[in-house]
């Protein structure tokens, strides 16, 4: 059986092809770029897919993990403008919001997993009326045990109380990243947040002396 090296027309991948009978039986992952049997390819149709079924899947999972993301934006807009808070998040911002965090808490550097994937969370909680609302100065991407823990605190609060559950160079990158989407220098950026926390507390502090 005589074997030959071809290359796809669209994808241009090499691939190995028994010479009598034109069968794929080996070719390269356009996403890892290993050789692999034929048999490790999904198929469309008759035809093998570009992507090796380990890197279909992830490709799968990232698609749906943007969906879940997209369709959780939104829910937090309606909720923004329930409560009368800005809402300004567009999709471009969240395909960057996604970029930068490349798959990774924005607050431990952890990679996302199946069983805790990274959720939408706000720096200052849409429940503060003082919050900065969905903007992109306000939203991150944590996995989805941390935000849960966080309840509805603010960013500095949280990681004030529970420095153990953060990683310190993780979240100074992440707040320098968030004062640029706000367009200001970090350390004002910084203290607009402590502000809003302090607003929120003597709020609270007022509604109980009522």
């Amino acid at each position: 059986m005589g074997k030959v090296i071809e290359e796809t027309k669209i994808t241009k991948q090499i691939m190995i092809v028994e010479s009598n009978t034109g069968e794929i039986l080996q070719k390269v992952c356009k996403d890892c770029g290993h050789l692999k049997l034929a048999e490790e390819f999904p198929k469309n149709g008759e035809r093998l897919r570009p992507y090796c079924k380990d890197c279909w899947r992830e490709r799968q999972r990232a698609y749906y993990e943007g969906i879940k993301l997209k369709r959780s934006v939104y829910r937090h807009r309606a909720r923004a403008k329930e409560v009368g808070l800005a809402d300004t998040l567009t999709e471009e911002q969240l395909k960057e919001l996604l970029a930068h965090a490349n798959g990774r808490c924005m607050l431990t550097g952890e990679p996302a997993t199946e069983s805790d994937p990274l959720t939408i969370d706000h720096v200052t909680a849409l429940g503060n009326r003082f919050s900065l609302g969905n903007a992109p100065c306000n939203i991150i991407l944590a996995k989805r045990s941390l935000n849960f823990s966080r309840k509805e605190g603010c960013l500095l609060k949280f990681i004030g109380k529970y420095p153990e559950k953060v990683n310190p160079e993780k979240t100074e990158e992440t707040i320098s990243y968030l004062s640029k989407q706000a367009g200001v220098e970090k350390a004002d950026f910084i203290r607009l947040l402590e502000d809003i926390e302090e607003f929120s507390k003597k709020e609270g502090e007022l509604n109980e002396e009522k």
